[in-house]
C-alpha cells in the first residue's frame, strides 16, 4: 500500500499555492527594505512623488498643524510683556504644536510606506503620541532656547575673543540639535518607544551621518528660500502664492522628507548589518570545513 504523505498530497499542494507570499508579508523593518534605492537624490524624488500622490493629505495635515500653531499665537497676541508671553506660548505650544507635529510624522510614515494613508492616521497618531509629543516639544524647545541664549550671552557680554568664540561653539551645538530634531519624531513614531529612546537614537543617527543630515537640512532651507523670495517682490499674486505654499504645503512636506531620510539611513544600517552577518557566517562555515579536513 502506497502512503501519500501530507506534504505530497494534492490538498497540501493547493494549500501551499494558496498561501500568501511570506516575502510580501514581511514587516516594515524586514531586510527587504535594504534592497530599495538609497541616497539623497532618491529621497527627494520619492518625497516629491509621495507628496504629489497624497497632495490632499499633505494640505490637510498642513492646515491642521497651522491650527495648532494658531492657538499659542492667539493666546499671546495681546500680551505685551515678553516675560509672560514666552511661558504662555511655551506651555500652549507644548499642548498643541508638539502633538500635531508628531501626528504629521505618523501620517508621513504611512505615506512613505504607501500603506493606504488617510487623515484618520493623523488623528490616530495624535491620540497615541499626544503626551509623548508634548514632552518632546518641551525638551526640544527648552534645549534650543537655552543654546541660543548661551550663544547670545557669550557673544554680547564678553570682550575677550576666546570667550566670544564660545558663542560659535554654541551655534554649532544648536545646528546639531536642529539636525537631530528632524529624525527624532520619525524614530518615535517608527519604534513607538519612549521620548528618551527617540532622542538617543536621533543623536546617534545624526552623529553617524552628519554630512547627509546637513544636506537634508539644506534642502529644507532651500525650499524655504524659494518660498520666501516672492515676499520681497511687489507682486500681490506672487505674495499670495508664497503664503499658500508656506502654510499649505511646507508643514506637511518637511516631515515627509525627514521621514524618508531617516528610513533611508536605517536601511543602510540594516544592509550593513546583514552583510556583516553574512560575512561572519561564511567565515564560520569555512572554519568548520577546515576543521573537518
Amino acid at each position: 500500500m502506497r502512503v501519500t504523505w501530507p506534504w505530497r498530497s494534492p490538498q497540501a499542494k493547493v494549500r501551499r499555492a494558496a498561501a500568501p507570499n511570506r516575502r510580501a508579508m514581511e514587516p516594515p523593518h524586514a531586510p527587504a527594505e535594504a534592497e530599495e534605492p538609497s541616497g539623497l537624490g532618491h529621497v527627494l524624488r520619492a518625497t516629491l512623488a509621495q507628496a504629489w500622490d497624497y497632495a490632499q493629505l499633505v494640505i490637510a495635515g498642513s492646515l491642521l498643524w497651522g491650527i495648532s500653531l494658531a492657538a499659542p499665537m492667539l493666546a499671546t497676541a495681546f500680551l505685551r510683556d515678553l516675560r509672560v508671553a514666552a511661558p504662555v506660548f511655551y506651555v500652549i505650544g507644548a499642548l498643541t504644536v508638539g502633538p500635531a507635529t508628531v501626528a504629521l510624522y505618523g501620517m508621513s510614515e504611512a505615506m512613505a510606506r504607501r500603506e493606504l494613508p488617510s487623515l484618520g492616521v493623523f488623528f490616530e497618531s495624535l491620540r497615541r503620541f499626544y503626551w509623548r509629543g508634548a514632552a518632546l516639544f518641551c525638551i526640544q524647545a527648552f534645549v534650543l532656547g537655552g543654546v541660543l541664549l548661551a550663544a547670545w550671552f557669550y557673544r554680547t557680554m564678553f570682550d575677550s575673543w576666546l570667550l566670544g568664540a564660545l558663542s560659535l561653539l554654541w551655534v554649532y551645538v544648536g545646528l546639531f540639535w536642529v539636525m537631530m530634531s528632524l529624525y527624532v519624531p520619525a524614530l518615535l513614531v517608527r519604534d513607538d518607544g519612549s521620548v528618551r529612546s527617540a532622542l538617543k537614537n536621533g543623536a546617534l543617527l545624526t552623529l553617524a551621518h552628519p554630512g547627509y543630515t546637513f544636506l537634508v537640512l539644506m534642502q529644507i532651507a532651500c525650499l524655504l528660500v524659494l518660498v520666501l523670495i516672492p515676499v520681497f517682490t511687489r507682486s500681490n499674486i506672487a505674495l499670495g502664492v508664497s503664503f499658500l505654499v508656506f502654510f499649505l504645503v511646507l508643514p506637511g512636506f518637511v516631515p515627509l522628507l525627514a521621514t524618508n531620510a531617516a528610513n533611508d539611513l536605517l536601511r543602510k544600517h540594516l544592509a550593513e548589518g546583514s552583510e556583516k552577518e553574512g560575512g561572519e557566517g561564511e567565515n564560520n562555515g569555512t572554519a568548520e570545513v577546515r576543521g573537518e579536513e
